[in-house]
């Protein structure tokens, strides 16, 4: 008789083997000794680790049940065999008087040799900090060992050999996604120029860095920050690898100096890299927004929604676009969705009580801005107040809150026009009118040599030699920025009050006209004391 098992009987004896994922990672328990008072902590950041990589897509992460089925001596083939990870997470603490040791390290099970490593230290009255600081470095570490970086075309590609240069690029990221202030631009430049320092080579963190100098150069209009951005950009340019930061980047760049077909061209190759990146898709509807391809524009904004629908900033950047294009009704639901997501958006309650104001509605205006000022006082809120304070010809009184707009922002030529429009009204101000506006517009053409195809910059500098009283060179400006396809109602605005300063009054009501078409509130205008001097004929045109 044969001694031969059937197979099917050799089989049922045999441990099943699971084929490794490339991108999965289990997180074994974190031992402690017995005596320790904090047991309870190191144990339980297994559950919480595995808890948080399992809302990382990129990971795939083995379940805590899975693990507790594992023999308690386990080898690291047996691990591989039964859970099939590529990488396991294990860690060990030690109490050394008032504080907790954690080391942790990260073994590749395929090779068996270890990949990562570190050592976190806290105190017992900050435990919190202790597992937000392991946390965030093992997902960093997992990033960048596992991951690597898919934005680049060579998939082998690692953004740099350096974790600790790569712990502070993704800090920087966090700091940069979660808020636009000038306060979370200003911790992630730092960031990122810590990462720099660590790995002078790390093109993500360069890239990361010129969009953060050109972010702040838009919000505090210093064209020392367009410099910075430009220095590291032509570095990256000259750089051999493609990565979708660094087309983001260069696509902004030019976006920003006016190089429009450049700037599509890079920001339709990040596209590539990451077709589902919500960013790139707002960066796109920002260029088209400012050729005037309003459909293209509002297309993109929308896909950016839709693909990253809980990301409050896609709905504010629409709801800017909506406001801009004089459809207030449609910006207000925008705005409000800003604030259903993150109700301590200040600048969400900002631009909220801007539309509210435009539709006359200035109850809800003043509620708005009251929010905003409670959350962060900001230099556009205060100019906004100026201007309710202007429209209601207390002069004096816009005058201190532009002030205290332009002490905010001492570089914005808008903030220092609407304080030169304050001081014209008021008593006895006429020479501090024309300082204001002299100011203005040496900062507005400041701007226009960093980009000289906005139309904005130029009815601006139109605008402010008309009230200087130098008409020839106010009209140039004005025929520069008509050179334009423009529908935005607040540039027909400027150019209306370039015709009043310069008395053109023919042209008059053609701007007053399309400023009222692409949506300009006429009862507004009626309200202007800009327009006072017009306002029986304003009646009629209306």
């Amino acid at each position: 008789e044969s001694t031969i098992q059937p197979l099917n009987m050799t089989l049922e004896n045999k441990v099943p083997i699971v084929n490794v994922i490339e991108n999965a990672v289990a997180i074994l328990p974190f031992h402690t000794s017995a005596t320790d008072n904090h047991q309870y902590f190191v144990t339980g950041l297994q559950e919480e680790l595995i808890n948080l990589l399992a809302l990382k897509p990129v990971f795939k992460v083995a379940s805590i049940r899975a693990i507790n089925a594992l023999d308690p001596e386990a080898s690291i083939e047996q691990i591989k065999n039964n859970l099939g990870v590529k990488y396991i997470v294990e860690g060990r603490s030690k109490t050394v008087k008032d504080t907790l040791i954690i080391n942790t390290i990260m073994t590749d099970v395929v090779t068996g040799f270890q990949v990562w490593s570190d050592e976190s230290v806290g105190s017992f009255d900050g435990l919190v900090l202790l597992y937000n600081e392991l946390s965030r470095k093992i997902i960093s570490a997992l990033h960048l060992v596992v991951v690597g970086d898919k934005s680049v075309n060579n998939v082998n590609y690692m953004p740099t050999e350096n974790f600790s240069a790569y712990d502070a690029y993704l800090q920087g990221k966090e700091k940069y996604r979660n808020s636009k202030s000038m306060a979370s631009l200003i911790a992630a430049e730092e960031l990122f120029i810590n990462a720099l320092q660590l790995d002078p080579d790390f093109v993500q963190a360069s890239s990361a860095l010129c969009q953060t100098y050109l972010d702040k150069y838009l919000l505090n209009d210093d064209t020392n920050e367009y410099q910075k951005a430009l220095n590291v950009c032509q570095l990256i340019a000259s750089n051999e690898t493609v990565s979708f930061e660094s087309q983001l980047a260069l696509g902004t760049l030019y976006r920003v100096n006016g190089q429009y077909e450049k700037s599509e061209l890079h920001l339709n190759k990040a596209r590539l890299i990451k077709p589902t990146s919500s960013e790139v898709h707002i960066s796109l509807a920002a260029l088209y927004a400012k050729q005037e391809q309003s459909d293209k524009a509002e297309s993109f904004y929308q896909q950016a929604i839709d693909l990253e629908r809980g990301n409050w900033q896609n709905y504010y950047d629409y709801g800017l676009f909506l406001f801009y294009s004089g459809r207030y009704e449609q910006a207000i639901s925008q705005f409000n969705k800003v604030i259903l997501i993150n109700k301590n958006t200040a600048m969400a309650y900002n631009a909220l009580g801007a539309v509210y104001y435009l539709v006359l509605d200035f109850e809800q205006a003043n509620i708005a801005w009251s929010k905003s000022l409670a959350i962060k006082p900001t230099s556009v809120t205060f100019s906004n107040l100026g201007t309710v304070l202007f429209f209601m010809q207390r002069y004096e009184n816009a005058v201190e809150m532009y002030l205290q707009s332009a002490e905010l922002s001492p570089l914005d030529p808008t903030v220092w026009g609407n304080l030169g429009d304050a001081y014209k009204y008021s008593k006895n101000s006429t020479e501090k009118a024309n300082s204001a506006y002299e100011n203005g517009l040496k900062l507005a053409k400041k701007n226009a040599t960093i980009n000289d195809k906005d139309p904005n910059i130029q009815a601006l500098i139109s605008r402010y030699y008309s009230e200087l009283k130098q008409c020839e060179q106010a009209k140039k400006y004005q025929n520069i920025a008509l050179n334009h396809n423009l529908k935005d109602p607040y540039i027909y605005y400027d150019l209306a009050i370039v015709s009043i300063n310069c008395f053109d009054e023919d042209i008059l009501k053609s701007f007053i006209e399309k400023a009222i078409n692409l949506g300009y509130p006429s009862k507004l205008l009626l309200a202007d004391p800009q327009f006072y001097d017009y306002k029986h004929w304003l009646k009629e045109v209306i």
